[in-house]
């Protein structure tokens, strides 16, 4: 938890699990400093969850939160990642870009290696799952339908999917927390990644490339008709690029680099990492250049 301001903020985490929601002891009335940063152990707040959500509050000024995992099976490490904050629930929740490698098809052992976590806080519902191959419109495997209870987080073992990328779907009646997480393997040197909705594009987004194996930028448009894309480098002639209705396309970066995206309509996209032994993924957030001034009165 990190407090940039400069008032002191308190925050209260709330955990999903299997019983609920909860404000676990030690999980209230967590003060973080001006400028400072509090690390809490997960397992000191949900020990034995198996697919915890947590809920992040703050008073007095607003905090940045991320979520650092680590797998260790036996003693081999299995990966780490960290992931930030998803950006508000949605009756749809699109995940951008998941890699599927060779080693993640765990041929022989049982395990999966796709899986979606997906919460409904406030009400029961039914959540469908819908997987697309980038660059094809049509579903790479029928719909998943999973029935969820309010404040229970549902964790999905997906099918095999073949070596590839793509997009995931997850559209409900209420508002839902979705969340995909994919491996690379379940032996030695292998590693894993969040993958995490990402939200709309409706005209602009800058794009920070951090170094990184293999940088690639994955559109998705989730429309009815073609958008087109520019992608410019500073200082450069914008790409333009063409994301048919209902598909996703992905377009090479250059590791720290940094690009601006311009869209004709709507569009969703995430900057993803993939190689020997790593795995990563971040979604991309619109620009706030050009919003409407707000006027604060007396």
């Amino acid at each position: 938890l990190s407090n940039p301001g400069e008032v002191a903020a308190t925050v209260t985490l709330t955990v999903y699990g299997a019983g609920g929601a909860e404000v676990p002891p030690g999980g209230g009335d967590i003060v973080v400093r001006p400028g400072a940063q509090r690390i809490i152990p997960l397992a000191g707040l949900a020990l034995g969850e198996e697919s915890p959500v947590v809920h992040v509050q703050a008073t007095g000024a607003p905090v940045a939160a991320s979520l650092q995992s680590s797998i260790t099976r036996v003693l081999e490490p299995g990966g780490v990642d960290q992931a930030g904050a998803l950006g508000e629930l949605a009756t749809r929740q699109t995940v951008v870009g998941v890699t599927v490698t060779e080693g993640a098809l765990g041929t022989g052992t049982g395990l999966a290696g796709t899986i979606v976590r997906v919460l409904s806080p406030d009400a029961d519902t039914e959540a469908t799952i819908s997987v697309r191959a980038v660059g094809a419109a049509v579903p790479a495997i029928d719909p998943v339908n999973v029935q969820l209870r309010a404040g229970i987080p549902a964790a999905v073992e997906m099918p095999s999917l073949p070596v590839g990328s793509y997009t995931v779907d997850v559209v409900a009646s209420t508002p839902v927390a979705a969340a995909v997480w994919q491996t690379t393997g379940f032996g030695a040197a292998s590693d894993f990644a969040w993958y995490q909705p990402s939200p709309d594009i409706e005209s602009a987004a800058v794009i920070a490339v951090p170094s990184g194996p293999g940088p690639v930028l994955t559109i998705a448009n989730p429309g009815s008709a073609d958008v087109t894309v520019e992608l410019a480098e500073p200082g450069s002639d914008p790409v333009p690029v063409t994301v048919p209705a209902g598909a996703s396309v992905q377009v090479p970066l250059r590791a720290a680099a940094s690009y601006e995206l311009t869209s004709g309509g709507p569009v969703r996209a995430s900057v993803g990492y993939v190689g020997a032994g790593a795995l990563g993924a971040f979604p991309v957030f619109p620009s706030t250049v050009g919003q409407e001034p707000i006027v604060v009165y007396p």
